[in-house]
């Protein structure tokens, strides 16, 4: 058994991949967790997705918050004003694109945006 105590000098050709794997699985998984028991949601709280399976106030305080919560857990910041925008245009790009559930689809890639940036994933 090879034990690593010390860093890696260089990361191999699939590192990129399974940073991204992780964080995705990861996102879709606390997405399920907080979709289906929405009274011990932790990051997606009080977002309502209408009969579309949309979110039903994109651009409401819910969404704001759930953005907040994620970049306060995963990069021990707050959003800023652009970041916030970002991601809560997202929804409307996801509901353009054709998913059959854009709500859930943009909680998982908010998820993801946030944690596998670069900031993320280096610092």
């Amino acid at each position: 058994m090879l034990v690593v105590y010390e860093p890696l000098k260089t990361t191999g050709a699939t590192t990129p991949n399974v940073i991204d794997r992780m964080a995705l699985a990861a996102c879709a998984r606390r997405v399920s967790l907080d979709v289906t028991t929405p009274g011990e949601a932790l990051l997606f709280k009080r977002l309502e997705l209408d009969a579309q399976g949309r979110l039903a106030h994109r651009e409401g305080a819910p969404v704001r918050d759930a953005i907040t919560s994620l970049y306060q857990r995963a990069l021990l910041r707050n959003p800023t004003p652009t970041e916030v925008d970002t991601l809560s245009q997202l929804s409307t790009r996801m509901e353009s694109m054709g998913s059959q559930t854009p709500g859930r689809d943009w909680m998982t890639l908010a998820c993801f945006t946030v944690l596998s940036s670069a900031e993320s994933v280096f610092f």
